[in-house]
C-alpha cells in the first residue's frame, strides 16, 4: 500500500489504491484503512458495522 501511495504522486489522475480479488489483510484495521482510502478517492466512505452476539454473549457476526 505504501508503494502505491508513493507512486501516486507521479500518476496524477489515476487511483492510488486499486482493490483486487483475493487480497488478504493481516488485520481488520488494515482492511478498513485500505478500503476507506480507496473509497475516499471515489467520493464516499465506509464504516464498521455492528457486532452481533449469540446467546452465550460471544461475537458471532461482524
Amino acid at each position: 500500500m505504501e508503494r502505491a501511495i508513493r507512486g501516486f504522486a507521479s500518476d496524477i489522475g489515476d487511483n492510488a489504491i486499486v482493490p483486487k480479488l483475493g487480497t488478504i489483510f493481516d488485520t481488520l484495521g488494515e482492511a478498513y484503512d485500505f478500503y476507506n482510502l480507496y473509497l475516499w478517492e471515489k467520493g464516499f466512505a465506509i464504516r464498521y458495522g455492528k457486532n452481533y452476539l449469540n446467546v452465550e454473549r460471544t461475537k458471532c457476526i461482524k
